[in-house]
């Protein structure tokens, strides 16, 4: 993909100054192969998938000792809380 000349889809200017459009050479540099492209796609995938994983290993963690907490408490306790309607 190569950026567009002064004259094409430009906002107007002064087309003698010295901030005129690159030449082809230069911006070919600067744009990425289309193996870095990939390479940091896939890369992008790996990191979102690690971080899902350490959100759901997270959860489950905090849900089991969540649960854990609850059977530690004493029976009159468990049963109220977790009766609907029970009175306080």
């Amino acid at each position: 993909m190569r950026l567009y000349p002064d004259t094409k889809n430009a906002r107007l200017h002064d087309s003698n100054a010295t901030n005129s459009a690159p030449d082809s050479a230069s911006i070919d540099d600067n744009w990425p192969t289309l193996e870095q492209v990939e390479f940091h796609r896939r890369n992008a995938e790996i990191i979102r998938s690690k971080a899902l994983a350490d959100a759901a290993r997270f959860t489950l963690v905090f849900t089991r000792s969540t649960l854990r907490k609850l059977r530690g408490l004493p029976a009159k306790i468990r049963t109220n809380a977790a009766k609907p309607g029970a009175t306080a």
